[in-house]
């Protein structure tokens, strides 16, 4: 009985030195990671920008020394240092510095798209950045498309950085960034018709609206894709009134909020906003309910 009793106690205190060497491990490794302060870069413009991620302290930080390179550092989750500055782009020759940065985050994903300029709206010599980071790893890329702004799905399996008349430029962690070609696209095509810019659905997929003057209103139609996919293809079509003439050609601002509702708001203001709202195997258009 007394052997049996030992072992049992000798079989704990083994247990308990294991675990206790893993946390003395782990405790380590954070100490040697995090044990940076963070780089704010207070007398560059703009300053680092800290984007919080959901769940718990941790932080992304993104900022630039000397307003041609990119850097990240991570926040430890314990809120209690900074992993080292880590550059993550640097650009080629000289005229331009950062300008401004715009995050989005969900899902412990970060996307960023960084404007470099050489202060001259007029002359076309902007480039943009995109980057995508996760659980310490950052993907880049140089001209990720234009317009809007960067979107990730609440998940943060996914992300849109931009478009141009190729296709869409997405990010999931298996791929990375890349351009999905598009077929569809209604305003890449012939035909007096625009489109709005292209909205990101929770499960990576696609939401386009094609947008035609209409006598006495403007017609829409949404387009869908697949997940990671440009592939577009109409689901529905509805025309709605306007109070004045569509100066701006009856082109719509949309987002996704679900993976069954789209909400519609045109640019020009003498136009009502709606949503689309799927329900089985249809659309169903009907005022934006705020």
């Amino acid at each position: 009985m007394g052997s049996r009793v030992l072992v049992k106690v000798a079989a704990v205190v083994v247990v308990l030195a294991g675990l206790g060497v893993a946390w003395v491990t782990v405790l380590h490794d954070d100490l040697v990671t995090y044990r940076h302060d963070q780089a704010t870069y207070a007398d560059q413009a703009p300053p680092a920008r800290v984007i919080e991620l959901a769940g718990d302290e941790a932080a992304l930080s993104v900022g630039s020394p000397d307003g041609r390179v990119l850097t990240v550092q991570w926040r430890d989750p314990d809120g209690e240092g900074w992993t080292a500055p880590e550059q993550v782009f640097a650009l080629d020759g000289r005229g331009r510095d950062l300008a401004d940065t715009t995050a989005r985050e969900a899902g412990g994903t970060v996307a960023v798209l960084a404007l470099f300029s050489n202060g001259n709206e007029d002359d076309g010599d902007d480039l943009d950045v995109g980057l995508v980071c996760r659980e310490q790893q950052c993907w880049v890329q140089p001209r990720p498309g234009f317009g809007g702004e960067p979107e990730v799905a609440p998940d943060g399996a996914t992300a849109y950085l931009g478009e141009d008349p190729e296709g869409a430029w997405l990010w999931d962690e298996s791929d990375g960034i890349r351009r999905v070609p598009w077929s569809g696209h209604p305003s890449y095509g012939a035909g007096p018709v625009s489109a709005s810019q292209p909205a990101l659905a929770p499960d990576g997929s696609l939401r386009v609206v094609k947008a035609r003057v209409v006598p006495g209103g403007c017609r829409f139609t949404l387009l869908v894709s697949g997940p990671l996919s440009g592939d577009l293809t109409p689901v529905v079509t509805t025309t709605r009134p306007r109070d004045a003439p569509a100066d701006s050609g009856c082109r719509p601002f949309l987002t996704a909020p679900g993976p069954d509702r789209v909400e519609v708001r045109p640019v020009d203001p003498g136009q009502r906003s709606f949503a689309w709202d799927r329900t089985g195997d249809g659309w169903t258009a009907g005022p934006l309910r705020r």
